[in-house]
């Protein structure tokens, strides 16, 4: 396994966005390919991402999965768009964002009471994971 590869394997790239949340991997046969795997748990998320990365392949479906849809893009398609998505950025507050083109709905979906937590924690190196059983006790 190639070290790209293996960062992308084991320290996935979660990707939230105020159109939806995406995770990001190297799945077995993408490093040959040049491909990375887009999966999510919402088919919509990975439609409105292809507003944003027109060569996303088709989008497959697999139930019993952690997320149930998963497309591939080419690396350099990924990371291209990942960087266009940084100097375009234009909103003040993500929150915000989220609810403008996905709903307030969608904002509690994202995990901000954990993610909130996180500063309680400064200077303490904590899992996102400890910090969720942590906060349910």
């Amino acid at each position: 396994m190639t070290a790209s590869c293996f960062v992308a394997r084991f320290f996935p790239l979660w990707l939230i966005t105020p159109t939806g949340f995406f995770s990001i991997v190297c799945k077995p046969g993408d490093q040959e390919q040049g491909m990375l795997t887009i999966r999510s748990r919402v088919r919509s998320d990975l439609d409105a991402l292809r507003e944003y990365l027109p060569s996303l392949g088709a989008i497959a479906e697999g139930a019993g999965t952690d997320y149930r849809y998963r497309a591939r893009a080419k690396r350099g398609e990924v990371a291209k768009t990942l960087a266009k998505n940084g100097l375009d950025l234009d909103y003040e507050n993500f929150k915000n964002e989220v609810a403008d083109k996905q709903g307030k709905y969608r904002v509690s979906f994202y995990g901000w009471d954990i993610l909130y937590g996180l500063h309680e924690h400064s200077g303490v190196c904590v899992s996102l994971v400890e910090l969720a059983v942590e906060m349910e006790a």
